[in-house]
């Protein structure tokens, strides 16, 4: 049975990216400061362990910070409640996360955008 566990993973320039491993490949893991480290061979790979890590691996796969707490995959959102700063999801009626005031332009423009495509 594997153990597939979803890991960050550092290039040359120390750009992340995603990947997947099993942990029954894994030599050892290991504490690389406040990190866990796990070696596979020759590689390392970094447990994601906190929102920002999330957010930096995120970005580049449709998920934008929205509020504070929130990083939210923009392609599931349904419709924006501007009375209220709110988004809804295209996956359930009743799940909502609010929208920074900062944040609303954005919003904005991706479902103009999305409309726009079709």
């Amino acid at each position: 049975m594997k153990l597939p566990m979803t890991v960050m993973r550092l290039d040359e320039e120390d750009n992340p990216s995603l990947a997947i491993i099993d942990l029954h490949d894994c030599d050892f893991i290991e504490n690389e400061g406040r990190r866990i480290v796990y070696h596979i061979r020759d590689e390392k790979y970094y447990h994601i362990g906190t929102k920002s890590e999330m957010e930096m691996l995120l970005e580049k796969e449709g998920f934008e910070i929205l509020d504070r707490p929130y990083l939210v995959n923009m392609k599931h959102i349904d419709r924006f409640d501007e009375k209220f700063c709110k988004v809804f999801f295209k996956s359930t009626t009743n799940k909502s996360v609010t929208v920074a005031r900062g944040s609303v332009k954005l919003v904005k423009e991706y479902l103009a955008r999305e409309k726009n495509k079709g």
